[in-house]
C-alpha cells in the first residue's frame, strides 16, 4: 500500500513540474525561436521612413542660416558690415565646396557614398536621390572620372581623356574661390581677415 502511495505522488509531482515549465501558448508565436520573443510585435509596429527632399531642403537653409549667424557672431560684425560680408562670405563658401569635391555633405559620392542605400551610393538615405546623381550635377567631370575608374573594361585613353577634364573644370573652380576670396577680402577689417584665414575660409 506504501509503494503504490509513493508511485502515484511521484507521477503527481512530475505531471505538475511538467505543467509548471510549459510556456502558456500566447506568449509564443508557433515555431519563433526563444530569443526572438517580443521581436514579433516590434516588427509589427515598425514602418518605412519616407524620405521628403522639401524637409530635407528645410533643414539645409536652417543649418544655413544658424552658420551665418554664429559667423557674424565670431566676427564681430555690425547689422551694417554684416550686409556687405554675408553674400561674399556666402559665395566663398559655395566656391569653396565645389572646389573640394567629395567632401561634405554634397561632395559625397563615388567610394565615401558606398553605404547609403547600396554598393556604389546608388540609393539615397531612406529613398532620396542617389549620393551620385547630386554629384553628377554639381560636377558631371568628376562623375564621369568615378565611372570610368571603377569601369575594369575602361580604355586607358578614355580614362586620360576623362582626366584632363576633370584637373581643368578643377582649375576653373579654383580660380572661382580665388577671385570670390578676393571680394570678401575687400570688406573685412585686419581682424575679421585674420578670424577666416584662422578657420580656413580664407587663404
Amino acid at each position: 500500500m506504501l509503494r503504490k502511495l509513493s508511485g502515484i505522488l511521484a507521477v503527481w509531482v512530475l505531471c505538475l513540474t511538467v505543467a509548471i515549465a510549459q510556456p502558456p501558448a500566447g506568449d509564443q508565436p508557433a515555431g519563433a525561436p526563444p530569443d526572438q520573443q517580443g521581436q514579433v510585435g516590434q516588427d509589427q509596429g515598425r514602418r518605412p521612413r519616407q524620405f521628403d527632399p522639401a524637409q530635407m531642403q528645410q533643414r539645409m537653409q536652417e543649418m544655413q542660416q544658424r552658420r551665418m549667424e554664429q559667423m557674424k557672431t565670431r566676427l564681430n560684425a555690425t547689422d551694417d558690415e554684416w550686409k556687405a560680408i554675408e553674400p561674399l562670405l556666402q559665395n566663398v563658401m559655395k566656391a569653396q565646396r565645389e572646389a573640394t569635391p567629395g567632401r561634405g555633405m554634397m561632395g559625397m559620392g563615388g567610394r565615401r557614398g558606398r553605404g547609403m542605400g547600396g554598393p556604389e551610393g546608388q540609393g539615397g538615405p531612406q529613398g532620396g536621390p542617389a549620393p551620385q546623381a547630386a554629384q553628377a550635377q554639381e560636377m558631371p567631370e568628376r562623375a564621369a572620372l568615378q565611372t570610368a575608374a571603377d569601369d575594369p573594361n575602361a580604355k586607358p585613353e578614355d580614362i586620360k581623356a576623362k582626366l584632363k577634364a576633370y584637373r581643368e573644370a578643377m582649375a576653373k573652380k579654383q580660380e572661382a574661390l580665388k577671385e570670390a576670396r578676393n571680394k570678401l577680402r575687400e570688406v573685412l577689417s585686419a581682424s575679421q581677415e585674420a578670424k577666416l584665414v584662422l578657420d580656413g575660409t580664407l587663404d
